[in-house]
């Protein structure tokens, strides 16, 4: 049976912006049922002017947007509505209902799909964590049944934690069209079956997830690049002769031969209008060379108990024994408030020789190279010049040159660094680390304010580098791409994992989130079953992905009692559509 996907958005030759300052020009996109379309490119390439103009905040200076008829569409909210704060959670869930009290259920049901427990119901919204209050706002959104969702960067400050979560309910919760700009390469990997990368104003298509299009549009690119090499060879080619003809033309007075030749000139002016247009690159070319180390050990650490600072009968967790090589690349893992970072502070501490632990034994000649989250090492006051001038010791071309490596144009060197943002003031610290070229490097959650570009970009320089690192973080691509020793630290303990993807996936086998996704999935059959012949295709559809993905997991990852609840859900609508 062939299913006919449904248009629901059309945007047609669409223009936004004015004059000189265009951000997106003619460019087209469709949206179509069953969808899930990650949007990704760089900073400030119109990626969330786009999905602005899709979800009808803003208005195009030229073009088409065409919505199918009665399409109803929703957004995640980046914030919450201070009127919420003193509401509990379940009345923010459920004042999106046309009548709250007789649909209370409806609210209580989506709730626990997205992880609440009865419990938490009544719990007042200002005092919930960020995670909560992420997963708040998709219940609004959700509740209503939307045909579109669109998600703006819903992903950003959230922990490893409710970053699994939040892949979790986008992969098996979601029933609806949705558009999600992240920058979490693994989220969209995982969940989005197109993408589409916008660049210098114009849009590509590609099918598949973030890592499958990249390959695509590398391939495109390189295509583009040889066309281009072609079509400059016959340019070239062109000119030569319109000049060879035009020389002629004027020693020899041959109007026939003159005429040839400005008609040739016409030409190459014609082939220089159409010819394959490159997209620009911002790459960084830093680098992160390293002092000599001889030493093979770069830290030692036994029986040591990490505390909470000021706190000496506190313990936060305690290391048997840790044995580091010089140059190995370690993840340091571990929920929020477990003590990683007061581990950094000790380890930072131990290398500058700040402080003496006994049971801690650093190598010799360790140059440490620090970038810590809050990016407390920049002194917010100075200007990039002057940062940069207090801490290198290098001559002003070398601090130029530096600089314009990194993307700071000339103009801009004496912007002041309270006034950058936060990716700006990442590539300030990358510069001080490149110069001063540690052989030790702690670097706390160095990800948080890059996006995809500039995470790839910080991947390929700590793959190249020789130094000793410790890296702490949620993007999980990210970790997985630089480390190769992954430490967890957990229930009081530090120990080492062959993979990060066990500490991954024990989010989603507590008891907790196992016993609410079983529960509520049995308890959506009925409603499940209910719409249109090709509604109920999409949702087969669906389903049998789903149960598929999960069979392919390795078996004591697998979620077995959902799988008996997919294949009920299976049978049931195929009884429906007497399949």
């Amino acid at each position: 049976m062939v299913i006919v996907m449904k248009t629901l958005i059309d945007l047609n030759n669409l223009t936004f912006g004015h004059d000189s300052n265009i951000l997106l020009s003619d460019i087209s996109v469709s949206i179509m049922a069953g969808d899930r379309i990650g949007l990704v490119g760089d900073n400030g390439s119109g990626k969330s002017t786009l999905l602005s103009i899709l979800n009808k905040t803003l208005t195009p200076q030229k073009g088409d947007v065409i919505y199918r008829r009665g399409l109803k569409v929703e957004s995640v909210e980046q914030f919450l509505p201070e009127y919420l704060l003193d509401k509990s959670i379940i009345e923010a869930v459920s004042e999106k209902l046309d009548d709250p009290i007789s649909n209370i259920h409806i609210a209580q049901k989506l709730l626990l799909d997205l992880h609440f427990t009865e419990d938490q119901f009544d719990i007042l919204i200002g005092g919930l964590s960020g995670g909560q209050k992420n997963r708040l706002m998709m219940a609004r959104a959700f509740i209503t049944k939307p045909d579109v969702v669109f998600f703006d960067e819903p992903t950003n400050h959230l922990d490893l934690k409710n970053l699994v979560f939040f892949e979790e309910i986008l992969k098996n919760q979601c029933q609806f069209t949705f558009v999600i700009i992240s920058h979490d390469r693994s989220i969209l990997d995982t969940t989005t079956n197109r993408t589409i990368f916008v660049r210098d104003k114009n849009v590509y298509h590609f099918e598949g997830g973030y890592s499958t299009a990249l390959v695509n549009l590398q391939k495109e690119d390189q295509l583009r690049k040889l066309r281009l090499e072609k079509e400059q060879k016959e340019i070239d080619r062109i000119k030569a002769s319109a000049k060879r003809l035009a020389i002629w033309g004027k020693v020899y007075d041959n109007e026939d031969l003159s005429r040839k030749a400005k008609s040739m000139e016409k030409r190459v002016d014609k082939l220089e209008v159409t010819k394959t247009q490159l997209d620009k690159t911002s790459s960084l070319t830093l680098s992160l060379d390293t002092k000599e180390q001889k030493s093979k050990m770069a830290v030692e650490i036994k029986n040591f108990d990490v505390n909470v600072p000021g706190h000496p009968d506190k313990k936060l967790f305690s290391i048997e024994k840790l044995y580091l090589k010089q140059g190995e690349k370690v993840a340091l893992l571990g929920e929020n408030g477990v003590g990683k970072t007061t581990l950094i502070t000790i380890l930072s501490k131990a290398i500058r020789a700040e402080e003496e632990f006994g049971e801690i034994r650093i190598a010799p000649n360790t140059f440490l190279g620090l970038y810590d989250q809050q990016q407390q090492e920049l002194e917010v006051k100075n200007t990039i010049w002057e940062e940069l001038r207090s801490k290198l010791d290098c001559v002003d071309n070398e601090i130029k040159m530096n600089l314009i490596r990194a993307g700071f144009a000339i103009d801009r060197h004496h912007d002041k660094i309270g006034n950058l943002s936060g990716g700006e003031r990442a590539r300030i610290v990358f510069i001080i680390l490149s110069t001063l070229r540690p052989n030790f490097m702690i670097l706390d959650e160095p990800t948080n304010h890059l996006d995809i570009k500039g995470k790839e970009e910080l991947e390929h320089i700590l793959k190249g580098s020789s130094a000793t690192l410790i890296v702490t973080g949620h993007d999980r691509a990210f970790i997985d791409s630089v480390a190769s020793r992954f430490l967890v630290v957990k229930n009081g303990k530090l120990y080492e994992e062959s993979s990060p993807n066990y500490f991954y996936d024990s989010f989603l086998n507590s008891e907790e989130i196992q016993s609410n996704m079983a529960a509520t999935a049995s308890a959506a059959t009925k409603e499940f079953i209910q719409g249109s012949e090709e509604d109920l295709l999409e949702k087969l559809l669906v389903l049998e992905k789903k149960l598929g993905d999960d069979l392919a997991r390795r078996p004591k990852f697998q979620k077995i009692k959902l799988q008996s609840n997919w294949r009920e859900e299976i049978k049931a609508i195929k009884k429906e559509l007497k399949l």
